[in-house]
């Protein structure tokens, strides 16, 4: 529709603005090109033309899912600010922040890519399980009034597991959706929340995947907890000065990190990135490309 916003950020461009020192610029690494970009600008960064859009029924390109995820940022700005301010925050504002939280995991391209991997996987697996069904296929082709003779040749590829099958643009924000309304908030909300307040002179870095997780090792005769689950510790960078760890029981607590607990997080951080590494200075964010081993050719 007209006037629809055309980019969406997968990064929001406030979150992102948390991260640069004069509220303007920020430098980023690219993993992928392995390229230090300098002063770049939260409106350049971590944006994809029309992301959330879908087809709504009467045919027309909707755009409701980027405004629904708009007012989630406005609704979590503020309560950012509570916690740099080490304030305390009320039941409906951890709600409101966990479903901000819980959508900055799946609203990026790595959710995209997971969910991608999953239907390619459960697909095929289901396709396999029908070629080993006698006359399955036959009837299935024979049903879409498709050539039945084909029949051996979609066999052979079901069981070679040949190509991928890729998951439609619906189907992707449906389960972006689905978690992000889901469970997870759910889990964030009722887990411990400590924010970590960096010292002046340290600074926390952010990348596009700012949600990471270490889930609780396997305990001998038990299966491993699913990711995600509220045994799991989550990590997310929140500012340049203040990141967040959920964990354990239900309880906000405020704690002065020491430079060397900022640098561990901010490895983490880095180690987990997919494209970007994004920081407030050109040395943090050089440094955390090459001790993560993104790169050798920056100097």
């Amino acid at each position: 529709m007209p006037g629809d916003p055309k980019q969406h950020h997968y990064l929001p461009q406030f979150y992102l603005k948390g991260f640069c020192r004069d509220g303007k610029h920020f430098w980023v690494f690219d993993c992928k090109r392995e390229k230090l970009r300098p002063r770049t600008t939260p409106f350049n960064t971590a944006k994809q033309s029309h992301y959330y859009s879908f087809t709504d029924p009467d045919g027309y390109r909707s755009t409701a899912i980027e405004t629904y995820l708009s007012r989630l940022e406005s609704a979590a700005g503020p309560h950012l600010e509570t916690l740099r301010r080490r304030g305390p925050l009320s039941p409906a504002a951890l709600s409101e922040l966990a479903l901000f939280l819980a959508f900055l995991h799946t609203r990026g391209p790595s959710f995209e890519r997971f969910t991608q991997q999953l239907y390619d996987s459960t697909t095929k697996a289901f396709m396999q399980l029908i070629s080993r069904q006698p006359g399955a296929i036959e009837r299935m082709l024979a049903e879409t009034g498709d050539d039945v003779t084909l029949a051996p040749e979609i066999r052979r590829s079901f069981e070679n597991k040949e190509g991928q099958y890729e998951i439609g643009s619906r189907e992707r924000l449906f389960l972006m959706l689905e978690l992000g309304l889901g469970d997870l908030p759910k889990v964030l909300d009722a887990s411990g929340w400590c924010v970590l307040h960096a010292p002046a002179d340290a600074a926390f870095v952010t990348s596009d995947r700012p949600f990471t997780e270490i889930p609780p090792p396997a305990t001998p005769g038990k299966p491993r907890p699913a990711l995600l689950s509220p045994e799991g510790m989550k990590f997310i960078p929140l500012a340049l000065d203040m990141a967040l760890t959920i964990h354990g029981e239900p309880r906000l607590a405020h704690v002065d990190a020491r430079p060397d607990e900022v640098s561990k997080f901010n490895r983490l951080i880095a180690l987990q990135a997919e494209e970007l590494i994004i920081g407030p200075d050109e040395g943090l964010v050089g440094d955390l490309a090459r001790t993560s081993r993104r790169t050798q050719t920056l100097a």
